[in-house]
Formats: structure tokens, C-alpha cells, sequence
């Protein structure tokens, strides 16, 4: 439920720019606020048969089908956070989640008529 917000948030950002499955969105730490997961300010995220992130002209991996193609992990460019639960405090890659569930958002746009 937390992540509705930068969903509903890229959702329309796509339908203003007539993004279509496959091409490329601008994501930004406005879109999501404090669950930014970046390092970076934005990046452009690829949502066609993997989702990508591209930051400058590299680009990471956010599901399987991107590691299989042998692209980064994105966790490499992910803020790290420290965790709570573990007694020393070791921090940990943010949670890149928002960025899957924006393509999937994307992918449903993108199947509208």
C-alpha cells in the first residue's frame, strides 16, 4: 500500500508522455519521496521484456530476466539504508520493489487502447 503513491505518480507521468512497453520513463526521488531507493537523484527506468534501470549510460538489472542477460545487479546502485533489526546497525540495499511494481504499472498503460 505504500507504494501506491509512486505508482499512481509514474502512471501518470506516463500517460502524459504516451509511454508504451519498452521505451523509457524518467523516475525521479520526487516520484517517490522518502522511498527514493537510489543513490541518485533519477534515472530512467526500461520496462520491456526486463525491467531496467539506467543511470547515465550504464544499466542494472531489477528482475531475473535482466540478470540473465547478464546486465548488474541494481542493487549496486541502490541508497543503503541501516536495518533496524540487526544489532549492529549494518545497512543494507533499499528496497528497489517501487521500481518493479512502476513497470508493471507501465506495462498496464501501455496495454490500454
Amino acid at each position: 500500500m505504500r507504494h501506491l503513491l509512486p505508482i499512481v505518480g509514474i502512471t501518470m507521468l506516463a500517460l502524459a508522455c504516451g509511454t508504451r512497453g519498452g521505451e523509457e520513463i524518467i523516475v525521479t526521488r520526487d516520484h517517490f519521496g522518502s522511498e527514493w531507493p537510489l543513490q541518485v537523484n533519477s534515472a530512467r527506468l526500461e520496462c520491456g521484456d526486463a525491467a531496467v534501470l539506467r543511470i547515465g549510460q550504464k544499466r542494472y538489472a531489477l528482475d531475473e530476466a535482466g540478470l540473465a542477460s547478464g546486465l548488474p545487479d541494481a542493487r549496486e546502485v541502490a541508497a543503503r539504508r541501516p536495518h533496524p533489526d540487526d544489532p549492529a546497525h549494518a545497512s543494507r540495499a533499499a528496497d528497489l520493489a517501487p521500481l518493479r511494481e512502476a513497470c508493471g504499472g507501465l506495462a498496464h498503460v501501455a496495454s490500454q487502447p
